[in-house]
């Protein structure tokens, strides 16, 4: 929910470091569908194939491939390599 979203940038300092927070659940479609990340792209007035997408799970990097932004960078953090690979 973005209440947890804003908390957490918040606690870490970073609630002023973006120009906008698109949370999944307030779109018309979640992760793995493409639509939060084209959404962001939107609301930031660019190209998706202007963006990089940082992720660190399955689904998201699925929504990643399917929006076709510029690059993709799969973040091990809670999953080894191979899982995201597939």
């Amino acid at each position: 929910p973005r209440a947890n979203a804003e908390c957490v940038l918040t606690a870490l300092r970073l609630d002023n470091a973006f120009d906008c927070l698109v949370i999944g659940e307030e779109c018309t479609e979640s992760k793995p569908s493409p639509v939060p990340y084209l959404e962001g792209a939107r609301r930031l007035g660019v190209n998706i194939d202007n963006c990089v997408v940082f992720e660190d799970s399955p689904a998201g990097l699925a929504a990643a491939v399917a929006a076709g932004p510029a690059g993709i960078v799969g973040i091990t953090s809670t999953l080894e390599a191979d899982r995201l690979r597939n």
